[in-house]
């Protein structure tokens, strides 16, 4: 599936801060397993860490100085990184749903954060046959984790030195399948 270079950008516009308000809003739609563990994901993956070190002039030196070792990086744990959600075995579920409103072959119903996840866990809920609650915060990571880890955004943030510049490649859409695959 192709990414949407408009879904993405509008998925750039969020801060950590934004997350967390869109979570903090969807708190009373997750079951209460999955509340903490939410919130706690989004703090394991900041976003500011990792633009600081894509806008870094370098980003090796940065991360020897912020003494970072290890696994990290949500790219090297995409598929692993929310195993102690209660949602996280819906995750291929989940998966399928936000490649396709990513992909653009569905349009959000909204540009509020919270609505574009709360939609995507009534799909997901639906395609699985269990409750909205049990996908809410599986949904909201997985999103995240297609907006972080997309080689779209990827290869356009390796392209500039702006958080913003989604038209400064030539190299078009890629598949999403890479991001969740």
């Amino acid at each position: 599936m192709v990414a949407d270079p408009l879904f993405l950008a509008y998925l750039a516009q969020f801060d950590d801060d934004a997350w967390l308000r869109a979570v903090d809003r969807l708190t009373g739609a997750m079951h209460p397993v999955d509340r903490a563990a939410t919130r706690a994901w989004f703090h394991f993956f900041p976003l500011r860490l990792q633009r600081a070190i894509e806008d870094a002039q370098d980003p090796a030196t940065l991360e020897r100085h912020l003494r970072l070792q290890g696994r990290w990086r949500l790219e090297d744990q995409r598929h692993t990184s929310h195993w102690f959600l209660f949602g996280h075995r819906y995750w291929p579920d989940v998966v399928a749903v936000v490649r396709q409103v990513s992909g653009g072959l569905a349009v959000p119903g909204s540009l509020d954060l919270a609505a574009v996840v709360q939609g995507i866990a009534r799909d997901a809920a639906s395609r699985c046959a269990v409750d909205v609650s049990w996908v809410v915060g599986i949904s909201a990571v997985a999103l995240r984790t297609i907006w972080s880890t997309n080689p779209v955004r990827s290869a356009r943030m390796a392209s500039t030195s702006s958080r913003d510049g989604w038209a400064s490649t030539s190299s078009g859409a890629r598949s999403t399948a890479g991001a969740l695959a």
